[in-house]
């Protein structure tokens, strides 16, 4: 059964690090398309390339790039920390967070 307005996208281990990130652009625009009230961001930084527990590929600028897109948008936005275990997870969010305020 398919549900309306539900996309997933399943990202093997070590997806080269350019198709993780035009996935997560397409299924962002594709949120946007939808025009939601607001948008609610569970911010997982367990696809970091260092992260002890997903063997993913994104770099600390990703998830600035990431921020950026949310800061071009003209929604409520929400964000509220999901997982991220490497040591590295402050600056990750520094990146993230920076990059959304500017």
């Amino acid at each position: 059964m398919t549900l309306p307005n539900i996309d997933n996208y399943p990202i093997a281990l070590f997806t080269p690090r350019n198709e993780l990130l035009d996935i997560a652009k397409h299924s962002f625009e594709k949120l946007l398309t939808f025009k939601p009230d607001v948008l609610l961001v569970s911010a997982g930084f367990d696809a970091y390339v260092r992260d002890p527990l997903l063997q993913l590929t994104l770099e600390r600028e990703d998830f600035a790039k990431f921020g950026e897109w949310l800061s071009n948008i003209d929604y409520p936005v929400a964000v509220v920390l999901e997982g991220g275990y490497s040591e590295d997870l402050p600056e990750l969010l520094d990146a993230f967070l920076t990059s959304w305020n500017d």
